[in-house]
């Protein structure tokens, strides 16, 4: 009898904890909208990364052809702190480059990457920035 509540229990447990972990998906605003349509991307999320020195930003592809001009080599992503308008650039070093993931051929759904720097640890979690990648334009993305 303890075994099947046990088992019953992590079994709600495990379905309460992918409906609040889940970022895509759930809500749509006119942001969202707005990048599906035109860009042909989702927002997956932002999150801490590297003790909180980094700001891995995640971006999934709903349309590769849309999606194209934000996979230029000479488009350079940036984020902005959105409580100090501080600029946050993409870490590069001269072995890997660009700390941006990057696809010669875009395949839809597939989720992408970019990382912030963060070097002083100012944006903490549940603050807002918004990033840019030559005229896309995403706005208070939420940092967990």
């Amino acid at each position: 009898m303890k075994t099947k509540i046990l088992i019953i229990l992590v079994v709600v447990m495990s379905f309460f904890t992918v409906a609040c972990t889940t970022t895509s998906g759930l809500v749509k605003n006119d942001q969202d909208q707005r990048l599906a349509d035109e860009w042909g991307v989702e927002i997956v999320g932002a999150r801490l990364s590297a003790a909180g020195y980094m700001i891995d930003f995640r971006y999934k592809v709903l349309d590769p052809e849309k999606a194209k001009p934000l996979f230029k080599l000479q488009t350079k992503p940036s984020a902005i702190y959105d409580k100090t308008g501080d600029l946050l650039h993409v870490p590069s070093s001269a072995k890997i480059g660009a700390l941006r993931q990057r696809a010669s051929v875009l395949e839809k759904d597939k989720i992408f990457f970019i990382f912030f720097g963060n070097p002083a640890r100012t944006i903490k979690s549940g603050e807002t920035i918004s990033v840019t990648i030559g005229d896309f334009k995403a706005e208070h993305i939420k940092v967990m």
